[in-house]
């Protein structure tokens, strides 16, 4: 498969000569050998099609460029697969059986489990809502204080004319 994906690099580039394409396909060969064949095979036809990126395609690949292009895209292979791994389930569901005896015996502890709950949100629902009202009506005090002249005149500090003799002041 590989011998044939290079045949097809080769035909696609004239200065290949037949003579030299033997020893070519050594070099190429060597290039290549660490991956695997998907993946030489993208590499060539991105070479084909022209999308291998920093390749001019007017001219034909040395057996380097055909190596990192292999790896190039053995590495985004790689990346995809490993995202793919991810998106799924790592382990397989359990293989217990549920007899409806444990089934009955766990809805029991559901229910005395909920019922429990209830009544400690209960208890903390009315502790909740009483502190809530003090701290309402604390800080209601603070912010509507009374208005009469007397205790705005005492929050404030200061009072107006004489304040031996009420009379007189204007």
């Amino acid at each position: 498969m590989v011998a044939e994906a290079f045949g097809r690099l080769f035909q696609t580039y004239p200065q290949f000569q037949a003579a030299e394409s033997d020893k070519a396909m050594r070099a190429y060969f060597e290039a290549v050998e660490p991956y695997e064949t998907r993946d030489i095979e993208a590499a060539i036809h991105s070479f084909i099609t022209g999308s291998a990126p920093g390749h001019n395609a007017a001219y034909a690949p040395n057996a380097p460029q055909v190596g990192s292009e292999t790896r190039r895209l053995m590495n985004l292979r790689l990346d995809r697969e490993a995202r793919e791994r991810l998106a799924q389930p790592r382990l397989p569901p359990p293989d217990i059986e549920h007899s409806p005896e444990s089934q009955a015996r766990v809805k029991e502890m559901v229910a005395g489990v909920v019922a429990n709950l209830k009544s400690v949100t209960a208890d903390e629902d009315e502790a909740t809502a009483k502190r809530r009202a003090e701290m309402w009506d604390r800080t209601n005090r603070a912010f509507r204080p009374e208005l009469s002249d007397r205790e705005v005149g005492r929050r404030l500090g200061f009072s107006v004319g004489d304040p031996e003799d009420h009379e007189a002041a204007a």
